[in-house]
């Protein structure tokens, strides 16, 4: 499977690879392999080389490519400020998600008392 989606370069190089692949290994009836090739023109690199945002694909409905670039990037932002902003972008992306792995493996859960002995439950 790595081979047909890495190594194709032509559209119907990656369709026959992928056949080869399902029938090989009798997957014809596999939902997940199914709905995936449903959607190959969003993951397949050979549908993607047209394409100049094929690795910024949004994983909620509610998220968009505008919010990421939200204070980085305007209308009149040229291609060399969009390459440094896109790269500041990432970085305080990383920066807040280490954030906020931080806060939240340096927080304590406090947990109700036990009661010592059975008396307590009448």
């Amino acid at each position: 499977m790595k081979n047909c989606v890495y190594d194709s370069l032509l559209v119907n190089d990656f369709v026959a690879g992928w056949t080869t692949f399902i029938d090989n290994y009798d997957l014809g009836e596999n939902v997940w392999l199914n709905t995936f090739f449903k959607e190959r023109e969003r993951w397949v690199p050979c549908y993607l080389k047209h394409v100049f945002w094929a690795g910024m694909s949004t994983s909620q409905r509610n998220e968009s490519t505008d919010a990421f670039f939200d204070g980085y990037i305007n209308v009149a932002t040229s291609l060399g400020e969009f390459v440094k902003q896109y790269n500041n972008a990432l970085q305080d992306r990383a920066k807040k998600k280490y954030e906020e792995d931080f806060r939240s493996l340096s927080t304590i859960i406090p947990c109700g008392r036990i009661p010592q002995s059975r008396d307590n439950f009448k």
